[in-house]
């Protein structure tokens, strides 16, 4: 976590009010960032994170994440990426048993 996405995770646990989400503006406000664009990339990021949930093309929906979430999401991404690789490896085993070039095997 950078220190930016954690003082927007603070800002908007001291922000939201009655389940209701501080606003982009109010964001904004909140950490001296220059526009709502600067607030939206932030969240982007700590979306990326796992660290804030929000529904796209719906005011006001931005809340934190429970933690034992974002570490789902962490150790789910951790896992596609090993079986990704994995996969790979096993296809390029049997390409090389059947003698079957790639593309960059052929350039």
């Amino acid at each position: 976590m950078t220190p930016r996405t954690h003082d927007l995770t603070a800002a908007i646990r001291a922000l939201s009010r009655g389940g209701v989400a501080p606003s982009y503006q109010e964001l904004a406000a909140a950490l001296n960032l220059a526009s709502r664009a600067c607030v939206h990339r932030l969240v982007r990021q700590a979306e990326r994170e796992g660290l804030v949930e929000r529904l796209p093309g719906r005011a006001r929906t931005l809340r934190l994440a429970e933690p034992a979430v974002a570490n789902v999401r962490h150790l789910a991404d951790a896992a596609l990426a090993d079986l990704q690789r994995r996969i790979g490896d096993e296809l390029d085993r049997r390409r090389s048993l059947t003698g079957i070039r790639t593309n960059r095997e052929q350039s």
